[in-house]
């Protein structure tokens, strides 16, 4: 039941949403990454006062859980024919693991990766990456989907005390080549209905970052800014930074 009704509002939630890229770094040098997507705004769309009632009744409403990503069908690839890429690119993100919070008032999925050495969170993000360039061989689709998600980023960071950079692995999305979707919108006039937030915390004062028209907070630790999602497919590299401490 967790699973189809993740799937099921996960499609409709999409439609209008803000994400946040969400990064803790501490002092030792561990990381902690998650990208929340809370589509509060359109619970109504996804889930009617009929239904709610009835999951009520069921005990399944408010709903708090953690699944695996690959357990909640946000992956692509469907459950019928798989391919061994699907397989492998599944396997690929068995660190990953998803929050779901819905009530009447909010409904969020945060998905997670538990705290762990930069080293070690490189080399899944690595291995993450070279799963899905074999799935872009085998079925583009799929694999294009899964970047334009808004929790698809693929990403590197590097710690030295000093400063902090991070780099992004995806390719550049090419939305002029893609076709209009079901309601005649064009790839591009979709993703501007989304909102995505970088945000980064870290153990020290940022002193000075090459990311332009970030936002650093009173107790200069936090980074934040806001972009747009389409410039950050097309233009990934845009968004690689650096922060000196």
């Amino acid at each position: 039941m967790v699973k189809k009704l993740i799937f099921g509002i996960f499609l409709s939630g999409l439609l209008s949403c803000q994400i946040t890229e969400r990064v803790y770094l501490s002092e030792s040098g561990m990381i902690r990454q998650q990208t929340e997507v809370d589509f509060s705004s359109m619970l109504g769309l996804a889930l009617s006062p009929e239904k709610i009632d009835s999951m009520k009744m069921a005990g399944e409403f408010p709903l708090d859980t953690v699944v695996s990503l690959a357990e909640t069908g946000m992956l692509p690839g469907s459950e019928d024919e798989v391919s061994e890429a699907e397989i492998q690119f599944r396997k690929s993100m068995d660190k990953t693991k998803v929050r779901m919070l819905i009530d009447e008032e909010e409904a969020k999925f945060v998905l997670f990766n538990e705290e762990m050495s930069i080293a070690d969170f490189n080399n899944y993000q690595k291995t993450i990456n070279e799963s899905y360039r074999l799935l872009k061989q085998q079925d583009k689709k799929s694999a294009d989907e899964f970047v334009q998600s808004g929790y698809g980023s693929m990403l590197q960071f590097s710690y030295d005390n000093d400063s902090f950079e991070r780099k992004v692995l995806n390719d550049k999305v090419d939305f002029d080549s893609q076709e209009l979707d079901s309601m005649g919108l064009s790839v591009r006039e979709m993703m501007k209905m989304y909102t995505y937030k970088l945000e980064y915390h870290f153990p020290k004062k940022v002193k000075s970052t090459t990311l332009k028209k970030a936002e650093i907070s009173p107790d200069g630790k936090t980074l934040t800014v806001d972009v747009d999602m389409a410039d950050l497919l097309e233009n990934p590299d845009n968004y690689n930074f650096k922060v000196e401490f």
